[in-house]
Parts: structure tokens; sequence; C-alpha cells
């Protein structure tokens, strides 16, 4: 309860708000951990029609999960706004385990990505990178691009 700020009325003290969830920094790393961990070990299965010996067999395979903000504040058992508080708390390292967390996602979603293992096209929109392309068009109506760039976008 010492982190929750008292309002004083007369001779009596109370506190404001809920009392956090996560007491200490580290409370909520073991926490995030924790899920992570759960993504990995529990992958999305896919069921694909396979032939084998000329019989029509179907095989589950296993595809990665994407980590979110959304799905860690699910398993936690938080909202949304309350993984924001955290992020903005006045103890700098709740921020920072905030900001460890999510730059682990990322690179999780990153590397898969790249790797073909998850849709580039949607973790590249999910990271916020974009693909731009600029078109010239002449006046006798054909177009010519003249750059393309990757875009990280804000995070």
């Amino acid at each position: 309860m010492a982190n929750r700020p008292m309002v004083h009325s007369g001779d009596k003290k109370s506190t404001v708000g809920r009392a956090r969830m996560f007491e200490t920094p580290a409370d909520l790393m073991a926490a995030c951990e924790e899920y992570l961990a759960w993504n990995n070990a529990n992958p999305l299965l896919e069921e694909k029609p396979f032939m084998f010996q000329g019989q029509i067999i179907m095989a589950e395979i296993p595809k990665p999960r994407a980590p979110s903000i959304v799905a860690l504040c699910t398993f936690l058992g938080i909202h949304r706004h309350t993984w924001q508080n955290y992020r903005k708390s006045e103890d700098e390292e709740f921020d920072l385990v905030c900001e460890e967390v999510e730059a682990r996602m990322r690179t999780y979603k990153f590397e898969r990505a790249v790797a073909g293992l998850m849709n580039s096209t949607l973790i590249a929109r999910d990271l916020g990178l974009v693909d731009k392309q600029e078109v010239k068009h002449s006046s006798d109506g054909t177009m010519t691009p003249t750059r393309i760039e990757l875009v990280a976008g804000k995070e």
C-alpha cells in the first residue's frame, strides 16, 4: 500500500485507487517472463492434410504465436490502461521493465517474420514499419517509381 497516494481528511488517512497488482518491478518482470515462456511453449496449431502411403492424413503443424501487449495484459489479469500506468509510473524501474518486455516482443516478431515463420506484412504493420513508394507521373501518362524506402513508424 505504500505506493498508493494518501488523502488526508481531518485526522483520517485513506488511500486513493486500488493497490497495484505488482508491488515491485521484479514482480512485474517475473510475471511478464512467465507470459513470454507460456507464449513460446504454446504455439498455434495449423491442421494440414498430407498424403502418406496413399492415405490422406491430417497433421498439426506448430506455428509461432505472436506476443502482444493485449495478450500479455489478459494473461496478467490487468487492463491495457494498467499496463500504461506501469509504463508511466514515477518509479522508473517499472517503465524499464515495460520497455524491456515490449522490446523482447518486437524482436521476437521481427526475427520470425524475417525467417518466414510469421506473416511479414502483418508484423511490419504491427511494428510500425511502412513500405513507402514515391511515383512520378510524367506528361505522357507513364509512371516511374523514383524512390522506395522503408520507414520506421512511431512506437
